[in-house]
């Protein structure tokens, strides 16, 4: 898709300033091949102003349902083609209209909303102080880029209203929403935008002979862009860069690790939750359910609860108490270590755990396929056999009561402790 939106670029003014200036940026090429659906997105966009110039109103319908289909913000694209058409209107309407009705239709049926997991869990709260230093970071790098305003009301073609509005709403949408905790990623089809307002002015206004060397001038100073200093040491605000935070040896390790865990859990009913930096992991194992329990990417309840924290997309952190309402298992550790009674960890090959809830059945399918996991009915035996402070005994039966008794529901071990927690001192 990264090759289509160059080659695409190629086509529109002149064709080598903006597909120069784009292959030039450092996280255009990152998040070309890292990104999700980056890079499809800014081929869908490419190929929206492509069509729109022409006045080709079918086809951009068609590209202009794909960013619908591609991404949530792509429905902004067509209320601005709409009025960016010079002619053509209604039929380009008809043939938008339709299919996105359709699309939110079974979106609807499907999922019980018209908006993704993703908007509630990372974006729905106003963060207007880490939007600006969101964009402060993205602008500090690629400025230039600010030049395709500018350029925007030089400009004669359809397109000026199309790419003037796409840019300025999307900024005030990032700048509210707080941006996202992957530096530069969501701002670039902005500057992708801009770009190709500053390739039309340059194509009208520059002469055949200087608009090679303009264009080289772009693409050297995209390609030379200051490095916004504090993310080299690790994050700022919540914004890291995703690259380095994920090197190709925790990539690696991830895939291993995460297909070792696959032979413990496949054809169990096991339950688990994972954290920050576990996604691949989850992804390797194809485990049986997974609750993301970072941000509630994986639950729709979780992913609309008020943030917890102030880091966008991490701020919805699962309590002990919702996941035990999920039925989770076990909590993975991977990159995250944790502190937790020697009772509570869960060893499956190297994938480290801890466990939330013991439910006998479930445990019995882990422990026979290798894990290693303390039998906790055994461990409750023989804790009531020691005599212990009164407080820990109290201690030891509210841990057990949730953790253990209602999801096992060993209502006679139940009442043993309880026995031994009312014993006088």
């Amino acid at each position: 898709f990264f090759s289509g939106t160059l080659f695409m670029l190629s086509h529109i003014g002149k064709g080598l300033l903006a597909p120069l200036a784009v292959a030039s940026m450092y996280h255009m090429r990152v998040f070309a091949t890292s990104g999700l659906e980056s890079s499809m997105f800014w081929f869908f966009l490419v190929c929206v102003v492509f069509f729109l110039l022409s006045n080709q109103a079918k086809r951009c319908a068609f590209f202009s349902v794909l960013c619908v289909l591609c991404r949530p913000e792509g429905l902004l694209v067509i209320p601005l083609v709409f009025v960016s058409l010079s002619a053509n209107r209604i039929l380009y309407a008809m043939y938008t209209l339709a299919p996105i009705l359709v699309y939110f239709f079974w979106k609807d049926w499907y999922f019980g909303d018209l908006l993704p997991n993703t908007y509630w869990a990372k974006g729905s709260e106003p963060r207007w102080e880490q939007g600006k230093q969101y964009l402060s970071l993205v602008f500090g790098m690629y400025g230039l880029s600010v030049l395709g305003w500018f350029a925007c009301f030089g400009l004669s073609s359809q397109a000026k209203r199309f790419l003037l509005g796409f840019t300025l709403i999307f900024t005030i949408q990032l700048w509210k929403g707080g941006g996202g905790f992957m530096f530069a990623r969501l701002a670039l089809p902005i500057i992708l935008c801009l770009v190709i307002a500053i390739e039309l002015w340059a194509s009208t206004y520059i002469s055949e002979k200087r608009y090679p060397l303009i264009a080289f001038i772009f693409g050297i100073f995209f390609a030379i862009s200051p490095y916004p200093a504090g993310l080299t040491q690790g994050m700022v605000d919540g914004i890291v860069e995703e690259k380095d935070w994920y090197p190709i040896e925790s990539v690696l390790t991830a895939k291993e690790l995460g297909l070792e865990l696959h032979e413990y859990t496949k054809g169990t009913d096991v339950r688990i939750s994972i954290l920050g930096a576990q996604a691949m992991l989850a992804y390797y194992a194809k485990l049986p359910y997974v609750l993301e329990s970072m941000a509630g990417l994986t639950d729709k309840e979780l992913a609309r609860m008020p943030a917890k924290g102030n880091r966008i997309g991490h701020g919805k952190k699962a309590s002990l108490e919702y996941m035990r309402t999920r039925n989770i298992d076990v909590l993975l550790s991977h990159r995250n270590p944790m502190s937790v009674p020697e009772w509570a960890k869960i060893s499956m090959g190297n994938v480290e755990g801890v466990l939330i809830t013991y439910r006998s059945p479930v445990i019995e399918q882990l422990r026979a396929k290798g894990a290693s996991v303390t039998d906790i009915p055994q461990w409750i035996d023989e804790q009531i056999l020691k005599d212990l402070p009164k407080g820990e005994r109290i201690d030891l039966f509210d841990q057990m009561h949730d953790f253990y008794f209602i999801p096992s529901n060993d209502e006679e071990r139940k009442q043993k402790m309880f026995d031994w927690v009312k014993r006088v001192p």
